[in-house]
């Protein structure tokens, strides 16, 4: 009987995860959604296009959790809006040294900012230098904003992939509230009265910049 009773909690564990269309295993729930994310997804009206740059042969393997988790993630936003288009680019796949600083320069005004990663050498013995764009783009009725994915933790807390990937949701959801909803409100922020160290308050005034 006992042996009965366990193989039928596994059976409706699988089929509810079935049914569900993914089993969430992480400790805290990383891979659902938040109710805020889902119901600014579900306000779109119009298609909403993510370019996502941090791909390519080049991309050190600490950012492929990164990567993973963004291919997760916007797979959920698909799954809530099919407003939302997404894609996968190496912007510098293929391009000669001249086109690569043309390309760099673009993603410079765009606020992402290119990170160096190795060094190549060519059969001249020439070293060029390899580049990855950490960060994406979203676009939604003819304006479009910039997403940093690799972020320092101002307060030391974490270190910078872990931060990272904390954040991803985050830092996505908050540059689609800013192209659905343009307008901002103004905060003030006081220091120098005891309340909070000075990377605790950077750390708020950046989070109050940023848009949501």
């Amino acid at each position: 009987a006992l042996c009965a009773t366990l193989i039928a909690v596994i059976v409706i564990n699988v089929v509810s995860a079935y049914i569900s269309g993914k089993a969430d295993l992480t400790e805290y729930k990383r891979f659902t959604l938040s109710q805020s994310t889902i119901d600014l997804l579900e306000s779109t009206d119009d298609d909403v296009y993510v370019k996502f740059y941090l791909h390519g042969d080049n991309v050190p393997e600490e950012y492929v959790p990164l990567i993973e988790r963004a291919k997760e993630m916007l797979a959920e936003f698909k799954d809530v809006s099919s407003n939302v288009h997404y894609e996968f680019i190496d912007p510098l796949a293929g391009k000669k040294p001249e086109e690569m600083q043309a390309i760099l320069g673009q993603f410079l005004d765009k606020g992402l900012y290119p990170t160096p990663v190795n060094s190549k050498y060519n059969a001249g013995q020439q070293v060029t230098m390899q580049y990855i764009i950490p960060g994406a783009t979203i676009s939604y009725k003819n304006r479009e904003h910039s997403v940093l994915l690799v972020e320092n933790d101002m307060r030391g807390y974490y270190p910078t992939i872990d931060y990272s990937y904390m954040r991803m949701e985050y830092n996505f959801a908050r540059t689609l509230k800013a192209l659905i909803q343009p307008k901002k409100s103004h905060v003030a922020v006081i220091q120098g009265h005891g309340e909070l160290t000075t990377p605790n308050v950077m750390w708020t005034i950046g989070q109050l910049g940023e848009g949501m």
